[in-house]
């Protein structure tokens, strides 16, 4: 799960994915589209480096394509429905790569949060998945495999020492 984690991918590797999408879409002409593959490179850019990159990828590959309709296939409709189509793709691109940034987001935050213990001020018991109350070493052993072997610190050897030297 690490490299979901992973940030600042270079940007060349969207960049290039793009290309290599939008080179197909040229050679597959204008009546045979598949605009969802563009959310590829749009998805995968937000996610790793974030909005601002996601949100050039979802402007710039429907106005290539749109630069694709308007100078070099011969289209059997109008520039207009070529520009309400590219301006649609913009919207629709752009929003996804708002709301996987904020998954992003979202999802970091949530695995902080699964980082906390709820713990007893007190008695320093740790709160289970179970909502019962268990001694720290119990809980570190049941959930990190974790074994504790006994000793005394320095500091509370001299309190032990000094409580029964009296």
């Amino acid at each position: 799960m690490e490299f979901l984690f992973k940030k600042n991918i270079p940007m060349v590797y969207w960049i290039g994915l793009a290309v290599v999408i939008l080179f197909m879409n040229f050679n597959t002409g204008p009546y045979i589209d598949f605009p969802v593959i563009f959310f590829i490179p749009v998805v995968l850019a937000s996610w790793y480096n974030g909005r601002s990159v996601g949100i050039g990828l979802a402007i710039a590959m429907p106005l290539i394509r749109l630069l694709f309709s308007i100078y070099l296939w011969e289209i059997p409709w109008t520039i207009e429905l070529s520009l309400v189509n590219a301006a649609i793709r913009i919207f629709v691109l752009s929003l996804f790569a708002v709301l996987v940034d904020a998954l992003r987001r979202l999802y970091e935050r949530v695995i902080v949060l699964e980082g906390l213990l709820p713990m007893c001020h007190s008695c320093k018991k740790i709160k289970n998945a179970s909502d019962q109350w268990q001694s720290l070493d119990v809980y570190l052993n049941e959930n990190a495999g974790t074994v504790f072997l006994q000793g005394l610190c320095d500091d509370c050897r001299k309190n032990a020492a000094k409580i029964y030297s009296h």
